[in-house]
């Protein structure tokens, strides 16, 4: 760390001199150290570079291990370009933003809140159509924030999102058309999900877990937009997807417990335009009965099951093929093997089968050596025909 703090300052006022009036990207990228005090060189130099049009600062030990009190900052630099359009903070470090020509943000969302004593049009990011939140807050972020930011078309939230944050963006961002959560999104007010109707140009919707104390019902009618909605492990309740858009083609739902039939039947019913089903579950096998329910999905192309158990033989109890199937994938699934029977006859159109982070019970696990008896057993399951002991007359 004291060898880097020596060295920056040094390797920094070379591009300052050489290169500022040059420079479109720059990527400051601290590994084995942190950007700390480093970094307050940066923003004094950003306003000389005149044609800077993006700029990465990256410090992933802050962001892993440390917290806002860790850090210690004498002031609150400000980040100032005309130039400006894409800038990413991936960083534990205090700043603010001053950058009218702003497209592209990802950082921590305080970072946009406008400064108490300020021009309201200077403060407007008109510019800025996507936001990644990528790092906790140093502050709580309101409203305000999204007041900042009138033309925002995308958000991903890659932290946990709270009740107020949620209702503030719904408010907020009418031209919002793709907004992600890959986190928790904590729900303290059942009526909170009736201000999704106000994001009605939504095309992609993507939630990993909705946490609320009871199962979820969602109104999406006035998403007519819509055309991927993904739910990820939130537990809906069936009646909701009599709301859903004919205009979704893909969908991610999570069946559970004793509704599983209930809610691929009526997806079937509702939504039978759709092209991709992604199906999340519990770490159990799926039921036959939900299985087959599957076939009334003729348009269906990508099929994919996630945290399920597979029997070798389970996709025989399908009664018919599924004819348009062309990618079929397994994702955090546990199997007995990889040669699952009735495949071919299930899915005829089928062209990929993908196994993501599953286990494979006949595979060796990673610190597990196969020996060549292993290899003959498995060689011998795969032909169907009876393993042959060794006996000296082969030997």
């Amino acid at each position: 760390m004291m060898e880097m703090e020596k060295v920056f300052p040094r390797a920094w006022k070379a591009i300052a001199l050489n290169q500022a009036s040059n420079l479109q990207r720059l990527d400051l990228c601290f590994f084995g150290g942190s950007v700390r005090g480093l970094l307050a060189l940066v923003p004094d130099t950003i306003p000389s570079m005149p044609q800077l049009r993006s700029l990465i600062v990256s410090d992933r030990s802050t962001v892993r291990m440390m917290t806002y009190e860790d850090i210690k900052q004498e002031n609150i630099p400000s980040i100032r370009s005309k130039s400006l359009q894409e800038l990413t903070m991936y960083c534990k470090y205090r700043y603010t933003i001053d950058t009218p020509e702003l497209q592209t943000f990802a950082g921590a969302l305080c970072a946009l809140l406008p400064p108490d004593s300020s021009d309201k049009e200077q403060l407007e990011l008109t510019k800025l159509k996507k936001l990644d939140v990528t790092v906790w807050s140093w502050k709580p972020a309101d409203r305000s924030v999204f007041r900042r930011m009138p033309n925002l078309a995308e958000i991903h939230w890659d932290i946990p999102v709270e009740h107020d944050l949620f209702v503030a963006m719904c408010k907020t961002c009418p031209h919002l058309t793709d907004a992600r959560f890959s986190k928790e999104l904590v729900i303290s007010n059942h009526s909170s999900f009736k201000h999704l109707s106000k994001l009605a140009q939504l095309r992609i919707l993507r939630f990993s877990d909705i946490q609320y104390e009871d199962d979820v019902f969602m109104d999406l009618s006035k998403l007519s937009h819509l055309e991927e909605l993904r739910l990820g492990h939130t537990h809906l309740l069936p009646v909701s997807l009599l709301s859903f858009s004919k205009s979704i083609r893909k969908l991610g739902l999570h069946i559970y417990g004793g509704v599983e039939l209930s809610l691929v039947e009526i997806t079937v019913r509702n939504l039978p335009q759709l092209t991709e089903l992604y199906l999340n579950g519990h770490t159990v096998p799926i039921s036959s009965s939900a299985l087959r329910a599957l076939l009334g999905f003729e348009h269906l192309e990508v099929l994919e099951f996630s945290h399920f158990h597979f029997t070798q033989s389970k996709f025989l109890e399908m009664n018919a093929p599924m004819h348009k199937v062309r990618t079929l994938r397994f994702h955090c699934c546990k199997l007995e093997t990889k040669q699952l029977f009735g495949l071919q006859d299930k899915f005829p159109k089928l062209q990929n089968t993908v196994y993501e982070e599953c286990e494979i019970d006949d595979e060796p696990k990673d610190d597990q050596i196969r020996t060549p008896y292993d290899l003959n057993v498995e060689l011998a399951k795969r032909l169907n025909v009876p393993l042959v002991p060794n006996t000296s007359i082969y030997r």
